[in-house]
């Protein structure tokens, strides 16, 4: 099976937004039902597209889309952040860039959601204060092409990038994605304390912060 990696296009936004919702429901239970309890829905949608449309001029942000070159079909995405200074801290970011718990998103618990993100700017504040780096903000894989390569392909894109820039990568994992991650030569900083079960959720859906340190692009073979 053969795949293509391909930058975002503002058309597809809708199409990416989904396809994390639902990859992200079906492989962690836990953490999308702390954040939606209810039923997907256009004000979850809608809230969700903020990021991506306030990102897709940013010159640093690159979400590429995987697809199966035999059908075409979108069956994954990443999004990398080239952070050319050290990240800010929760209370230092642009408002738009977390949540507000004050919006009313039908089918959202904002309480659980703002609680997540702001523990995990906290530690990657924590973590990657003192360099620039790459940052993974996205990697999903739809459930039914897991285990064929597919995030391994993405993976590369991202990696490639961060070594002929000469950066670190930074990550905050799910124990799969810690799996894959660590092949890739990640290592575990520390483990956020966000609890799902707080939230309702029946498990506490555990993040792992991790961070592959810069290599030049000819020590980057696995």
């Amino acid at each position: 099976m053969s795949y293509e990696s391909t930058p975002l296009q503002f058309w597809e936004i809708d199409e990416y937004i989904k396809l994390r919702f639902d990859t992200f429901a079906a492989s962690d239970g836990s953490l999308s039902a702390a954040f939606w309890p209810g039923r997907y829905n256009q004000s979850i949608h809608m809230f969700l597209r903020r990021g991506p449309e306030k990102d897709f001029s940013d010159p640093n942000d690159h979400v590429q889309l995987i697809r199966d070159i035999g059908t075409k079909a979108v069956i994954g995405a990443a999004q990398w952040e080239v952070n050319p200074m050290p990240p800010m801290n929760a209370q230092q970011e642009q408002p738009s860039s977390l949540p507000d718990v004050s919006l009313n998103v039908e089918g959202g618990n904002m309480l659980a959601l703002n609680t997540f993100r702001t523990m995990q700017a906290d530690c990657h504040q924590r973590i990657m204060e003192k360099q620039p780096h790459v940052y993974l903000g996205i990697m999903v894989v739809k459930p039914g092409y897991q285990g064929r390569g597919v995030g391994s392909f993405a993976m590369k894109w991202g990696v490639d990038l961060a070594d002929r820039l000469g950066l670190p990568i930074y990550v905050e994992a799910t124990l799969p994605g810690r799996r894959l991650y660590e092949r890739w030569g990640f290592e575990v900083q520390e483990t956020m304390p966000f609890d799902a079960r707080v939230f309702g959720a029946p498990s506490k859906a555990e993040h792992y912060c991790m961070v592959r340190p810069a290599r030049k692009a000819d020590e980057s073979a696995i």
